[in-house]
């Protein structure tokens, strides 16, 4: 993500964290970009620097950094991307397409020929001819057939003054957040908090889980303020969204 579309984001999680809270607060940074910590904001009269990260699901698992299921579901909008492509590239009739994949399938998208790939989900639309608005189903089973780990395509036929938009339909799982999901992240953040407060003296934490994106799809705890692992930060917070269910670490811990 380019430096200029991250401070975007991050701008939207501050402005996410006002609207959630009853803060009150305006970005006061006249920095460059890629500065620590991520924003100043002027709260209560006082300068105060916050810092932002975002949380996703499997952030621990395994030894490379970042998230192996955003990798994932990135290669599937690329394929499915790729596909559209393919399709529009010779004269078919017009369709949509919503393509869901196998997430316990257990084989990845970045062990597969993902040009091959595609050609085989084109493939198979092509030989499906839907009027406008009529739509059809294809799985693993149908005829003509989807390849795996496809799991099925919704297809249906449009007007040829609108325009096509295939998407990747999000997996419906999701996962109710423990204080073990931040661990590593929060440690990450604490050891920086000197270099923070070289800038300022007083810096907040906002951790931020995007459940629009399936890797920061979390339900609400049922105990929101217990065993928070030690923050370093004068005030911690975790926002959530879509549901926006937000937790403030207690003051000292």
């Amino acid at each position: 993500m380019c430096e200029v579309k991250k401070k975007a984001r991050e701008e939207f999680w501050l402005n996410r964290l006002q609207a959630a809270t009853d803060l009150k607060f305006e970005i006061d940074d006249q920095r460059k970009l890629r500065e620590r910590p991520d924003f100043l904001i002027r709260h209560q009269g006082q300068i105060v620097g916050v810092e932002i990260a975002e949380l996703q699901l499997d952030r621990d698992r395994g030894p490379s950094k970042g998230s192996a299921l955003q990798k994932e579901y990135s290669l599937q909008r690329s394929v499915v991307s790729r596909a559209q492509k393919l399709y529009f590239s010779i004269k078919n009739r017009p369709i949509n397409a919503q393509v869901y994949f196998q997430d316990d399938s257990g084989q990845t998208l970045q062990t597969v020929n993902r040009c091959d790939f595609a050609q085989s989900i084109v493939a198979s639309l092509r030989q499906v001819s839907l009027d406008s608005f009529e739509q059809c189903r294809l799985d693993l089973y149908s005829d003509p057939p989807m390849p795996p780990p496809v799991g099925f395509v919704y297809a249906l036929g449009i007007p040829s003054e609108i325009i096509p938009r295939w998407q990747v339909v999000a997996p419906g799982w999701s996962k109710e957040f423990q204080s073990s999901d931040v661990e590593s992240l929060l440690a990450e953040k604490n050891a920086l908090i000197n270099q923070y407060r070289k800038t300022v003296s007083e810096n907040w934490l906002l951790i931020a889980a995007d459940g629009r994106n399936p890797p920061g799809m979390f339900r609400a705890p049922e105990q929101k303020r217990t065993n928070l692992p030690a923050s370093e930060f004068d005030r911690t917070f975790l926002l959530c969204e879509p549901d926006r269910f937000f937790i403030e670490w207690p003051r000292g811990s």
